[in-house]
């Protein structure tokens, strides 16, 4: 987190929780739920600079991905 001058570190912790919601709004897997975070902590570690505005929308693609790959 250190690279992302907007995102801080309580700014994760209010995705996560976000993210947390969203998996038992739709009945979602906890797996499902680890998976997406681990994919939004690679990408946020990989990357040099993200918005604060585009972390919802990290949020969603993650989730998105880790259910086709519970499909699997």
């Amino acid at each position: 987190m250190l690279n992302h001058l907007e995102v801080k570190d309580w700014k994760r912790s209010i995705l996560v929780d976000w993210v947390m919601e969203v998996c038992s709004e739709f009945l979602l897997q906890r797996r499902t739920f680890h998976l997406a975070i681990n994919i939004i902590d690679i990408y946020l570690n990989q990357t040099l600079l993200i918005k604060e505005n585009e972390l919802q929308l990290l949020a969603v693609s993650s989730l998105y991905m880790a259910s086709k790959y519970e499909e699997i």
